[in-house]
């Protein structure tokens, strides 16, 4: 037979093959450009998982086809399924192949990651808590918690896809530190979110007495630039110190007329303190 009646009998079977090869490649490209025209809305509607793998179907055909219908090349996988035995060969090993890849090598599209940083006022480089409290996050009734890193991050891997462009509560709980507005619901627009902390509000209390156990007139306790007089009966006293004048260790210092005045370090939201003043000489 001529060469050329030969490549003719051979395009002429191919030709076909090819055809279906490239429109499948066109419908799928068409699907992925729609796909992410229409991003918003598959998110809405919480489809996007779904929509995905229809555009894996096509691209998948096109492998298949082109691999084994114009290049000749075939494949066969065997394995144990159900209690049964699986045997695939020719096309339908790469159709599985692209769309099970599709799904292994892509980030599920079903839902995103989300890294939560948690800082001080001083701004995103203002790192207060490390490897300290936990972040928690309310979507329609899950709620999710993750610890706090070492770089004042949380990590969220997996927020439904349905929750992209919504806005959720986040807050963080702390023994010393709180969400600057725990109220506030926040945007989920990008794979970062930054949330300001400050330092929770800290209580300090005790009672003065005389040597002799008894509540004294007058005297006055002063801590964190604050003061405040004690109950002249029972020497009380309590302070609530905001936050921004919070340290791990303060200096407070007790003055009475007639009695000789003392300092003390002591340690916010610790015990009741018992001071005793003594007669000045």
């Amino acid at each position: 037979m001529p060469k050329k009646a030969v490549q003719s009998n051979e395009w002429g079977k191919i030709a076909p093959l090819a055809f279906i090869s490239l429109a499948s490649f066109l419908l799928g490209a068409l699907l992925l450009f729609f796909m992410v025209w229409k991003a918003d809305k598959l998110v809405a509607l919480g489809l996007t998982g779904r929509f995905y793998y229809i555009v894996l179907v096509p691209f998948g055909l096109c492998v298949a086809v082109c691999l084994f219908g114009v290049v000749k090349s075939y494949a066969t996988y065997q394995g144990r399924q159900w209690g049964g035995k699986l045997v695939l060969s020719g096309p339908i090993v790469a159709f599985f192949l692209v769309v099970i890849l599709g799904f292994r090598l892509v980030p599920d599209p079903s839902t995103f990651p989300l890294t939560v940083y948690l800082h001080g006022p001083g701004g995103p480089h203002d790192i207060v808590l490390r490897n300290s409290g936990e972040a928690f996050m309310d979507l329609a009734g899950d709620r999710q918690h993750k610890q706090i890193g070492d770089q004042g991050q949380a990590y969220f891997p997996a927020i439904p896809a349905s929750f992209r462009g919504q806005d959720v509560r986040i807050w963080v709980d702390s023994e010393k530190f709180e969400s600057t507005d725990p109220g506030k619901k926040l945007k989920l627009d990008g794979p970062n979110l930054y949330i300001p902390v400050r330092r929770k509000a800290g209580r300090i209390s005790g009672r003065v007495r005389d040597e002799n156990g008894n509540g004294i007139p007058g005297a006055q306790v002063h801590v964190a630039g604050l003061s405040a007089g004690v109950d002249a009966a029972s020497g009380h006293f309590e302070f609530t110190i905001p936050g921004d004048r919070l340290q791990d260790g303060l200096e407070l210092v007790v003055e009475a007329p007639g009695y000789a005045s003392r300092s003390y370090q002591i340690v916010p939201n610790s015990n009741e303190i018992s001071i005793t003043l003594s007669k000045s000489r």
